[in-house]
């Protein structure tokens, strides 16, 4: 790992590992420390719901504000309602990604590239409804700050049409 990867790791950095670039648009894996297997992202919206739904699940990066809707709150979840294998995801739920991160095996992000790019991505900060922090752009051994979602966008969209 480089010099550079390894100022970036914390316990709430994820990988997306880019494979395919249509148009302004681009779809890959998703990978956390603590899963070996990644979850598949379909587009740009789909790799930033994902990240968002990881971290309400770690509760962490603290959101600075909760979602409204008039269907309810989509964050609450019902054990009751939910499958047998959700419900050790929801137990973690109820600790912060810091009180138990200790515990858990860690993978190597970077066991696993993208075949057009590799990002790892460290979300600092959830406030002002967007998200905060810094992207390590793999190839380019270069490390990056963002104050949003659309910056974070910006810059992976660049470095992929760069390439």
């Amino acid at each position: 790992m480089t010099k550079t990867a390894n100022r970036l790791y914390g316990i709430n950095v994820m990988s997306a590992a880019v494979d395919h670039c249509e148009g302004r648009d681009f779809s890959g894996r998703l990978y956390t420390l603590y899963d070996r297997e990644p979850r598949q992202f379909h587009s740009v919206m789909d790799l930033i719901q994902q990240m968002d739904s990881q971290f309400d699940l770690w509760d962490y990066p603290q959101s600075a504000s909760i979602d409204r809707s008039f269907r309810g709150n989509r964050n609450q979840t019902d054990a009751s309602t939910m499958p047998p294998e959700r419900e050790l995801e929801h137990e973690f739920r109820r600790q912060r990604l810091p009180d138990y991160a200790s515990g858990l095996k860690q993978y190597d992000l970077l066991e696993h590239p993208g075949r057009i790019g590799t990002y790892i991505i460290k979300v600092k900060f959830r406030q002002h409804a967007t998200w905060q922090g810094q992207v390590h752009l793999v190839e380019r051994d270069r490390i990056e700050a963002f104050n949003s979602v659309l910056e974070l966008v910006k810059i992976l969209d660049a470095d992929l049409h760069e390439a």
